[in-house]
């Protein structure tokens, strides 16, 4: 089984009155990953593989900080692959840092459930709030339906 751990933030966002912030650092296996987890570069890797902005720094804005992971999809799940720099037309050439983590379905379901579990439950505590990945990143609420199908979907995948 592999190991993982999420430790969960959240705080008003200093950039609208009525924005929630959240912040999700990542550690996998015995590597404590640098930068926050990017919600939305989460659930994109789900359904496609290649180089996703897996992580960003805390503004939330990907690109003056954070990194690319590469992500394989095989049949008994997803490989997580090396970091890179957050340039506009991700390579091989851009690479910051080596590792490899194979992660079944089953696995990543827990760990994307979990994510839009504690979204869904910052929102229901906050109705009144949009919520964001770091400070001032991209906005979320209008995406919990969609990522709701994204995790019904990989259900799917290992419940087959």
């Amino acid at each position: 089984m592999f190991n993982w751990k999420f430790h969960f933030e959240h705080s008003e966002s200093p950039g609208d009155s009525r924005l929630m912030s959240i912040f999700i650092k990542v550690k996998f296996e015995d590597k404590q990953m640098k930068d926050i987890l990017n919600i939305e570069g989460l659930f994109t890797s789900i359904v496609e593989d290649g180089f996703q902005p897996l992580f960003t720094c805390d503004c939330g804005n990907f690109g003056c900080g954070g990194y690319y992971v590469k992500f394989i999809h095989e049949e008994y799940g997803i490989r997580l692959i090396n970091s890179y720099k957050p340039e506009s037309i991700p390579s091989e050439e851009n690479l910051m840092d080596t590792f490899e983590f194979e992660i079944s379905w089953e696995d990543l379901y827990i760990m994307s459930s979990s994510v839009f579990d504690y979204i869904c439950d910052i929102k229901e505590k906050n109705p009144e709030y949009d919520l964001c990945t770091g400070s001032y990143g991209p906005r979320l609420v209008t995406r919990l339906e969609e990522y709701e199908l994204i995790l019904e979907s990989l259900r799917n995948r290992y419940d087959d």
